[in-house]
């Protein structure tokens, strides 16, 4: 938070490029100190097998963690658009200035919201170690996340919620039909994206440059 806050006031391209760059130093630290060996967690034992549904096959533990994170987005929505702390953090990013001179303590607000990003990072990285296991140099999960907030809308909740679903149905359809091109139809969806609403799906986010 301490270096991020430093350019917390220019552009959010910067404060990308920032953290991409924490990230690969911080990454390479962590292979030199404790290795590049993958950590894995068992699925738990009542979330192992399959449900079929509709003829499809989908894996128990799947289906919990798509339902763990559909109610963590509600929830998100929920405080963000139905609450008074919600409506708080909304004016502190839209315009900090204005939130300020009405009485927001807005860098509070700032610590607060990247404190909760950071702490919900965290928790998804463990719902999907069972899934995927861990392991050192995860970077292109970053460009995903990348795509996904341009694709939503910087700035928008409910459009980058909606541009994640997206991009997940997307990379599956892609590696089941097209699996070499599946990469590219996600660089595809954000390139149509940026050329024809730069502020996202539902025009309410902000435009990066």
């Amino acid at each position: 938070h301490l270096v991020i806050h430093k350019v917390r006031h220019h552009s959010e391209l910067m404060t990308f490029i920032l953290t991409y760059g924490l990230l690969l130093i911080l990454t390479n630290l962590t292979r030199e100190v404790w290795g590049t060996n993958s950590q894995y967690i068992d699925i738990p034992q009542s979330l192992q097998g399959f449900w079929e549904i509709l003829g499809v096959r989908i894996g128990r533990y799947q289906l919990a963690a798509g339902g763990i994170a559909l109610a963590v987005a509600v929830g998100l929505l929920t405080i963000l658009y139905r609450t008074e702390i919600g409506l708080k953090f909304r004016a502190s990013s839209e315009d900090p200035d204005v939130a300020a001179f009405i009485g927001i303590d807005v860098e509070r607000m700032f610590r607060v919201v990247f404190a909760t990003g950071s702490g919900l990072a965290a928790f998804a990285g463990v719902v999907s170690v069972p899934l995927y296991s861990a392991v050192v140099g995860m970077e292109e999960i970053v460009i995903y996340t990348f795509v996904i907030v341009i694709v939503g809308g910087l700035g928008s909740l409910r459009g980058t919620v909606l541009a994640a679903l997206l991009v997940g149905v997307l990379t599956s359809v892609g590696s089941a039909y097209v699996a070499a091109w599946s990469n590219m139809l996600v660089f595809l969806l954000m390139l149509v994206v940026l050329i024809l609403e730069p502020r996202g799906i539902f025009r309410e986010g902000r435009v990066l440059i």
